[in-house]
């Protein structure tokens, strides 16, 4: 028997918020543009977005096709704009999304790159949610035919039957192109925010340990003696909210910390 194929599909997204640059509720220091976002996010994980709650599942099985080639979403560069402000955005994401917050997911060059687009009004609660030492963002994605930018993009999702009789979500993104990159547009439909002492706990994966491996392999920061140091340094911010160094001493000039 063929699988039911929708236009339609869900996916959850995790990330954590690393640096906050300055508060998106007063005026823009001179140094940064009205369109820079004063986040710096790190992808975590996709998270199934079968529930209303955010727990440990089989994880989503999920793909996206580039240039003909089926591709996981493994690491992600995570970008982030206000949608009230940057009215470029609005090119991007196309006109189904123009009213709403959306997601934008590119491939190109070999390099995977995501834009959220939000409004003011998301951009205050995430600073609010990290002055609460609530730095995991989980978004709600919704990818459809409707909403993507050409003909040659369409949304494939199924729900075939496993070996124990269980049905989950199976999500294609799949292009028609054979050269050009990929760009695919889903709408947010809901976005939460915990601790990341929630989140460990909940998901049994470790954010800061995550960021700190890689920001280590690729910076090899001479602050820290070794990775153990720097893992412990970056939890005692991002998981316990503790300011450990002052702001113009944050590593690799990224932003300023908030606790």
């Amino acid at each position: 028997m063929s699988e039911t194929v929708q236009p339609e599909g869900f996916l959850r997204i995790s990330v954590l918020m690393t640096y906050v640059s300055y508060d998106p509720r007063g005026e823009v220091p001179s140094n940064r543009a009205p369109r820079d976002s004063p986040f710096y996010l790190h992808f975590c994980q996709l998270i199934s977005p079968l529930g209303s709650s955010v727990s440990l599942n089989t994880q989503p099985d999920f793909e996206f096709e580039v240039d003909g080639v089926s591709c996981k979403l493994e690491d992600l560069s995570v970008l982030e704009t206000n949608r009230d402000v940057d009215v470029a955005s609005n090119d991007r994401v196309g006109e189904a999304c123009h009213e709403s917050d959306s997601f934008l997911l590119a491939q190109s060059n070999n390099r995977t790159v995501s834009e959220f687009r939000i409004s003011q009004t998301a951009f205050q609660k995430m600073y609010e949610d990290c002055l609460a030492n609530k730095r995991m963002q989980i978004f709600d994605l919704r990818f459809h035919n409707d909403l993507q930018r050409a003909d040659g993009f369409t949304v494939e999702c199924s729900e075939p039957e496993g070996p124990d009789g269980t049905r989950s979500q199976k999500l294609r993104l799949k292009s028609n192109y054979d050269s050009g990159g990929s760009m695919y547009v889903a709408e947010v439909v809901g976005q939460t925010s915990m601790s990341v002492t929630e989140y460990i706990g909940k998901m049994g994966f470790d954010p800061v340990l995550q960021y700190s491996k890689s920001q280590y392999e690729d910076f090899e920061p001479s602050d820290f003696v070794n990775l153990n140091e720097y893992i412990e340094r970056n939890r005692a911010w991002l998981q316990e909210g503790k300011v450990t160094h002052p702001p113009e001493r944050v590593p690799h000039s990224e932003g300023t910390f908030v606790s």
